[in-house]
């Protein structure tokens, strides 16, 4: 499985690697720039994922950082001063994840309470009430959602769990890619106007689709899932990703701003490329739980 998964990611690397110069030869219009941005920025994040897989510490660390960058746009957002206060809210960040891989998880509780303290200290003095529940529910949804890949990690031997892991980031980042894809290409009805215009129902069963067939193919590599299992999978992935996009669509809305921050260009902040991340990493998590421990 470790050998799939890092084949996978090298293979990918150096797609990537011969993609970006000839996009960024042939890139004049607007368009075509935030492309080779995407693309380039993708690159540095398969390059850091491919880097954090000889390690399993440098996984869970990894994971804690994210968490952490998307609290700092979080509190970019609400213009809340960041100050050396904030490195508690890091340090706990980080305790979490290892409270996770020890499983230690009367400690694991203990931490997040004060994770969650922590940060509610931090907003109170600032933010008025509404606003201040907006911080905590957005903060904790990131906290509690992407911790489930430290879960995700724990639940199996190292090489079991890497693949796991792979296998969630594959589908649920493909499946952004494909219904961006599919909905520009085909256009059609939009499923929340609101919230989210560029979204259609197009683009949603064309990734759903798409990535179940990629599932299916993919799973029996990285996983202990079966064809069939893996292609199931990767469906739920891709409708609970779906919803966890929608999630940090109206918190943006909200806010009246188009990105979580500018920390990955092409993409925005890491709030927007993880969001999809937030639901369905629990789920892949218990579906794996019920299926290879029947």
């Amino acid at each position: 499985m470790l050998d799939n998964s890092f084949i996978l990611l090298s293979i990918l690397l150096a797609a990537l690697s011969v993609f970006i110069p000839l996009i960024r030869r042939y890139s004049w219009h607007t368009e075509k720039l935030q492309l080779y941005q995407r693309i380039t920025t993708w690159w540095y994040i398969i390059a850091v994922l491919l880097l954090a897989g000889f390690n399993l510490w440098s996984l869970y660390t990894l994971t804690a950082v994210v968490i952490c960058c998307c609290l700092y746009e979080l509190a970019k957002i609400n213009q809340l001063q960041l100050s050396w206060r904030w490195l508690l809210p890091v340090l706990l960040c980080l305790a979490l994840q290892w409270c996770i891989f020890w499983q230690a998880w009367t400690l694991l509780l203990l931490v997040t309470s004060l994770l969650i303290a922590a940060l509610y200290w931090l907003s109170s003095a600032i933010l008025h009430t509404q606003k201040r529940r907006l911080f905590m529910a957005a903060s904790a949804s990131w906290i509690l959602g992407l911790s489930a890949i430290s879960a995700i990690l724990s639940a199996s031997p190292m090489l079991l769990g890497i693949g796991n892991l792979l296998f969630l980031v594959v589908i649920c980042q493909g499946n952004d890619v494909a219904q961006y894809c599919w909905g520009k290409s085909l256009g059609g009805k939009q499923i929340s106007p609101t919230l989210s215009p560029n979204k259609t129902w197009a683009g949603f069963l064309g990734g759903l689709s798409t990535l179940s067939v990629i599932g299916f193919w993919l799973g029996p590599l990285l996983t202990q899932l079966s064809a069939f299992e893996a292609a199931f999978g990767a469906a739920l992935i891709c409708l609970f990703g779906f919803f966890g996009d929608l999630s940090v669509s109206a918190l943006k809305r909200f806010y009246n701003i188009k990105d979580t921050g500018t920390m990955l260009p092409g993409h925005g902040g890491m709030g927007d490329r993880v969001d999809s991340l937030l639901l369905s990493s629990w789920l892949f998590y218990f579906f794996l739980f019920y299926y290879l421990n029947p």
